[in-house]
């Protein structure tokens, strides 16, 4: 199912409120291009433009006020757990760097953004192996609430490679959970 870049708008905007125009571009442009790389669907209609300012979604239609569920709202969370602290120029660099905003800014007659170029681009960095996997929400309370629940182990002082081991090992099952 596809929503509306307006209610992914909406949606960003109740997770961080004080969104500028320049970032809210920009988050949109992550959250369909990983949304695009997971699912093999756009998770909004509105096609996105390289611009000097980075990504521009045209005319954010406040006629769909339905807000996003499901997998949809699954990665607008996605997108703002590993995005949401950047800044906007951080965004923009990133965007800037990324080949399908460099592909369509080379095409000044259409420097429209191509969802087939955002789902490789998004598809290859989701398979790097340097990348450490996304948690949804759901996942990170679950291991937080493990963590707590379990045992550090029985007066042995923590160190910092059974503190990276615990990790790794959270990661792994992570990657396996549904």
């Amino acid at each position: 199912m596809t929503s509306s870049a307006h209610a992914i708008t909406a949606a960003l905007h109740l997770r961080r409120t004080g969104l500028g125009a320049g970032k809210t571009h920009s988050l949109l442009f992550f959250c369909q291009g990983h949304h695009l790389a997971d699912l093999g669907e756009p998770l909004f209609a509105e096609p996105i433009w390289a611009v000097a300012g980075g990504a521009h979604v045209d005319e954010l239609d406040d006629s769909d006020t339905e807000p996003p569920t499901g997998e949809l709202l699954a990665t607008v969370d996605r997108v703002m757990a590993r995005y949401g602290g950047l800044s906007a120029g951080e965004l923009r660099t990133l965007i800037w760097a990324s080949d399908p905003w460099q592909l369509a800014a080379s095409r000044p007659d259409d420097p429209r953004i191509e969802w087939m170029w955002l789902q490789d681009w998004f598809g290859r960095a989701a398979h790097d192996p340097d990348e450490a996997p996304l948690l949804s929400s759901n996942q990170l309370t679950g291991l937080a609430e493990r963590a707590l629940n379990e045992p550090a182990g029985a007066g042995v002082p923590d160190s910092r490679d059974r503190i990276q081991a615990r990790i790794d090992e959270a990661r792994r099952r992570a990657s396996r959970a549904p």
